[in-house]
């Protein structure tokens, strides 16, 4: 007799908090094991098919400056789009845009990441092409549509992605003479799981 046990619920914070978005208006956000609600919006962990998020500073005169964050995530039949501290004017709310948005991507990065990219392994491992912005995953490596002249980067080369500001670069740790690294904005859809995801991918294909 087989003996299953329950599944496990991931370890994510639960948050429960009215985020202050502009002059006398705040949104609810809620986090807890199952999901995220954002504005009267829930999208629950498991019916997440991408993710992107992104935090990026702005010269707002020549002594100041703003940090504007963003995270969005999308479900067959729900989207959330969080956009903190992009309003060039009116209060700061930095450390409580901070918190939210360190705790969204947290749970988004436990609960919802290493099942999109084990769904992305097994699409690779069964002939079906992964795209990423302008890369295709395949058994074979790892290709760019925009660089046709340039021979996809083969597992065995071991590419590597790391995020770099508000971008991901993408580059083979064993190199050849002429290589260009690729880069992709990180609010592209699923970038942002690459640096786990190629790790993932040369361990099983290369």
């Amino acid at each position: 007799m087989n003996h299953h046990s329950p599944p496990l619920l991931h370890t994510v914070e639960p948050m429960d908090a009215q985020v202050p978005v502009r002059w006398r208006a705040s949104v609810a956000c809620r986090l807890d094991a199952r999901g995220i609600a954002w504005d009267g919006v829930h999208i629950a962990f498991d019916r997440i098919r991408t993710v992107a998020y992104s935090s990026r500073q702005h010269s707002v005169n020549l002594v100041q400056s703003r940090v504007s964050r963003r995270i969005v995530l999308e479900a067959p039949d729900a989207r959330i789009d969080i956009h903190l501290g992009h309003q060039p004017f009116g209060p700061r709310f930095d450390d409580v845009h901070r918190a939210v948005y360190d705790a969204v991507v947290a749970a988004v990065h436990e609960a919802a990441e290493p099942r999109l990219r084990a769904e992305g392994l097994r699409r690779i491992a069964a002939g079906e092409p992964l795209h990423i912005g302008p890369l295709t995953l395949t058994h074979a490596g790892l290709g760019h549509r925009h660089h046709h002249s340039v021979r996809p980067v083969s597992w065995e080369r071991l590419p590597v992605a790391l995020l770099e500001g508000t971008q991901v670069v993408v580059r083979a740790t064993v190199s050849r003479d002429g290589d260009q690294p690729w880069t992709l904005d990180m609010m592209t859809p699923n970038a942002v799981l690459l640096p786990e995801l190629l790790v993932e991918a040369t361990r099983a294909f290369a």
